[in-house]
């Protein structure tokens, strides 16, 4: 696997994101998707031994499409300039919570979690951080944790926010 050779490959992709050169360079790009389903399959190895429910997961089955939607966008660049993926047991659409790899020349990053709930879920998710702060503040300031995770939303806001929101009654 050649990550730097994916991120070489962003880079130039992003100054010719054009339909013509892309397919000039198509076999560049299988490349490109073959090294990052390796990283994944490498990544689902080691998520397995403690998260057992994405051992069966394929890498295939976890990688976005390269192609842009651009019908409603102004920016009409047929092409994203990052390549993602989201390591979820029952898949990439589900509101289950799963792991995200996301390669792109500067922006480079792993998260884990589930995007866009649904207001019923997110509530329910927001609730139960509120009602467990003191674990969730140990867990987030913790040195070992930070050292890690430096960019944790920070847990005296969330403090703040779980006082409003009771107050409001969400």
């Amino acid at each position: 696997m050649d990550i730097p050779g994916i991120l070489d490959f962003l880079k130039v992709l992003a100054a010719n994101n054009n339909r013509e050169w892309f397919q000039e360079h198509k076999a560049e790009y299988l490349s490109v998707q073959a090294d990052f389903e390796e990283l994944l399959a490498g990544v689902i190895a080691r998520l397995s031994p403690w998260d057992e429910s994405v051992a069966h997961v394929l890498p295939r089955d976890c990688t976005y499409r390269i192609y842009r939607d651009v019908r409603f966008s102004s920016d009409k660049s047929p092409y994203k300039t990052h390549i993602g993926g989201y390591i979820n047991a029952r898949g990439k659409k589900s509101n289950h919570c799963g792991y995200y790899l996301h390669l792109e020349p500067g922006n480079c990053m792993l998260a884990g979690g589930s995007w866009c709930m649904p207001a019923d879920m997110l509530r329910a998710v927001r609730q139960s951080v509120c009602d467990r702060i003191d674990e969730y503040r140990a867990i987030v300031e913790d040195p070992a944790f930070k050292e890690y995770f430096p960019l944790v939303f920070s847990a005296l806001i969330l403090v703040s926010a779980c006082i409003s929101a009771s107050a409001l009654c969400w």
